[in-house]
């Protein structure tokens, strides 16, 4: 019976883990988000900057 009781703890870890391992899996995502948001706004630069040889032309 303990060992039952072992085993579904153990199982229930395992579970803890997979949440965990979604929530850096999400966290990877969200992360790649802000990295997309830096290449955005990167080109947001470019374009600045293209505008400003646009008003020094």
């Amino acid at each position: 019976m303990g060992a039952k009781i072992m085993g579904a703890k153990i199982m229930g870890a395992k579970i803890m883990g997979a949440k965990i391992m979604g929530a850096k899996i999400m966290g990877a995502k969200i992360m790649g988000a802000k990295i997309m948001g830096a290449k955005i706004m990167g080109a947001k630069i470019m374009g600045a900057k293209i505008m400003g040889l646009r008003l020094w032309g």
